[in-house]
């Protein structure tokens, strides 16, 4: 199973009611053990027992998982970060362009002749969004036909 990497989730297994059961958990990146011999839960004498698994990480991180019995084992593996959060960042990236681009589009915009500049603002025109020097064909500063623009 794959969650964020802020994401706590609940480890099951099934063994039988009333067993007594503990859960070890290793990195698989370096093998080392972050959970050693926790006692688990049993749900409501149902026979599935529960381990809440909050380990922090910062990057895409895999684990083994072993819950026992001291007789039987039962294995897994769960992967925290990767995917999931490399999505909810790039949702945010664009969810600021998108934001950049409504301001542009939506905002008011005034061309400043003394600096020959074009000066974007945002929709209730009161925030300065971007700033743009204007160049004639030949590349000098123009208010008035205008071939290119950078940003400055």
């Amino acid at each position: 199973m794959r969650f964020s990497k802020d994401e706590n989730t609940y480890i099951l297994a099934e063994f039988t009611s009333g067993d007594a059961v503990t859960i070890d958990i290793y990195r698989l990146s370096d093998d080392v053990k972050v959970i050693d011999n926790v006692n688990v839960s049993e749900v409501s004498l149902t026979g599935t027992f529960k381990y809440l698994f909050n380990v922090a990480v910062t990057e895409k991180t895999e684990f083994l998982l072993i819950m026992s019995n001291g007789i039987i084992d039962k294995r897994g593996k769960i992967v925290l970060g990767g995917y999931p959060d490399d999505i909810e960042d790039l949702l945010g990236a664009m969810e600021t362009d998108l934001t950049f681009i409504k301001e542009i589009e939506g905002g008011r915009w005034k061309i400043d002749t003394s600096t020959k500049q074009m000066i974007f603002y945002n929709e209730a025109g009161t925030v300065e969004v971007a700033k743009f020097q204007l160049y004639d064909k030949d590349h000098n500063s123009a208010y008035a036909d205008v071939m290119e623009r950078e940003r400055i």
